[in-house]
């Protein structure tokens, strides 16, 4: 177990620097933390609805991702739209916790 362990999280420190260079790069900080905040609401809903909580954090992720994308086209600030799906994301998620 504690094996297992060292190499997941070998193989996820070295899977984080590499993908952790292209994002500092292209200024995505900001929407990496965007994305989660809809994670842990998409997880929160499956939790709602007894679905599987692993598969409702992929779904709010890629929902995420999806939105930022089609709406950081159009606008001149991507930092802004982020601003305001992160409060989003986090209330949607404690609103499904607490259902």
């Amino acid at each position: 177990l504690v094996q297992n362990s060292l190499w997941a999280g070998a193989i996820l420190g070295l899977l984080g620097g590499l993908v952790g260079t292209f994002v500092m790069k292209r200024d995505l900080a900001f929407a990496v933390h965007g994305i989660s905040e809809l994670s842990f609401a998409g997880a929160a809903f499956a939790l709602l609805i007894g679905a599987d909580i692993v598969f409702g954090s992929l779904i709010g992720s890629v929902a995420a991702a999806l939105l930022l994308g089609l709406m950081g086209v159009r606008a001149r600030d991507k930092n802004s739209i982020i601003g305001v799906i992160m409060p989003f994301g986090l209330g949607l998620g404690i609103l499904f916790l607490s259902l």
